[in-house]
């Protein structure tokens, strides 16, 4: 890259939020994705190691904008922690889990595109679940896959699906047969991925509703309200 595109690059980068720099890579990788698409392995080395000219200005301008529409508490988990007694754990954690994390409060703030798919034992469901929650076991993976794409295509593919477990390991399972399925921006909400989920709540500060699991669940959509009949 010349230099004086790279003084450019930094002048954005430096002063921005730590994880800017990874949108910058990203909106690189989407000027060039014809190209990428169209070619092999060896020819996608070649196109990175010459490092062909880019539109600094254009992929500063697309780093910020994914920044802005990105939940921050997603993008808070991207970065690896200052303190290296925390880094071991970090990378664990990256390996093992295919989706990143959301804050609950990241959850609450965008309701109007998120629904929480709660992957527990319906016995555990029923004791306290979030609202609006749908329970998710797997025979009922089926029915709620495509009502899933509906919701997604109903909101521009922006809405997000948003996983409580009993455990990480449950959480990521589902999450990745999501993704085989074609089902986007899927993600864990952080505060409820393991562990007392009514301490949580508390936490949270949120009350847990325990009516069983029926086949009115409502998620609020972009336009108007959708059900999931499950």
């Amino acid at each position: 890259m010349p230099l004086d595109a790279i003084f450019e690059l930094w002048d954005v980068i430096i002063p921005g939020p730590r994880c800017l720099l990874l949108f910058f890579g990203i909106s690189v990788l989407i000027s060039f994705r014809d190209k990428i698409i169209n070619s092999d392995f060896d020819e996608c080395i070649v196109i990175f190691s010459n490092f062909p000219a880019i539109d600094v200005k254009a992929c500063t301008k697309k780093a910020n904008q994914l920044f802005s529409e990105t939940p921050h508490s997603i993008t808070s988990h991207s970065t690896p922690p200052e303190n290296d007694a925390e880094l071991g754990e970090w990378l664990a954690l990256m390996v093992c889990v295919p989706v990143p994390f959301i804050s609950f409060e990241d959850v609450q703030r965008l309701q109007n595109v998120t629904a929480i798919i709660d992957v527990r034992q319906e016995a555990l469901f029923r004791k306290g679940h979030l609202p609006n929650a749908i329970q998710l076991s797997p025979s009922k993976m089926s029915k709620v896959i495509p009502k899933l794409k509906e919701f997604q295509v109903s909101s521009n593919s922006t809405a997000i699906i948003a996983i409580v477990a009993s455990h990480q390991s449950e959480a990521s399972e589902v999450s990745e047969k999501l993704g085989a399925q074609g089902i986007k921006n899927v993600c864990i909400i952080k505060e409820f991925s393991c562990g007392d989920h009514l301490s949580a709540a508390e936490l949270v500060g949120i009350e847990l509703e325990t009516t069983q699991n029926n086949a009115q669940n409502i998620v609020s959509g972009v336009v108007g309200m959708m059900t999931l009949g499950v």
